[in-house]
């Protein structure tokens, strides 16, 4: 029996990595625990993140986002990411990334949001 060794591109390689990781995201999963607020922030897990065809992300943690006092989140869970934030885009793919590898974030809410706005996050940390 002859074996031939098969040469895969470095296309391939990154593939499997990646096939890699996200089945090992799952085999390790970690159980989330409810969001611990204060007034004017929240740190927990990303439970959904969506976008409005106004432009604005919404983003919901586990457990919801009960013990904020300075603002109303959207729909009782959502805190509202606004397209004119400075770095929206940025704070965006953090929140995905956090939320694809379960990883608690912070998010600090504006003191003062524009009228008609929820909860508005002014910035958002990543542990």
């Amino acid at each position: 029996m002859n074996f031939r060794r098969v040469t895969r591109s470095p296309r391939t390689h990154r593939a499997l990595a990646r096939c890699a990781l996200a089945l090992g995201g799952l085999l390790l999963g970690s159980t989330a625990s409810a969001a611990a607020c204060s007034a004017n922030q929240c740190s927990g897990q990303v439970q959904s993140v969506y976008v409005s065809t106004a432009g604005s992300v919404y983003v919901s943690l586990v457990g919801g986002l009960t013990g904020v006092s300075i603002c109303a989140p959207a729909a009782g869970v959502y805190a509202e990411l606004l397209a004119s934030t400075t770095n929206s885009k940025l704070i965006f793919a953090m929140l995905l990334s956090a939320q694809y590898a379960g990883r608690p974030v912070t998010l600090r809410f504006l003191d003062s949001p524009p009228s008609g706005s929820g909860c508005v996050i002014q910035y958002a940390v990543s542990a």
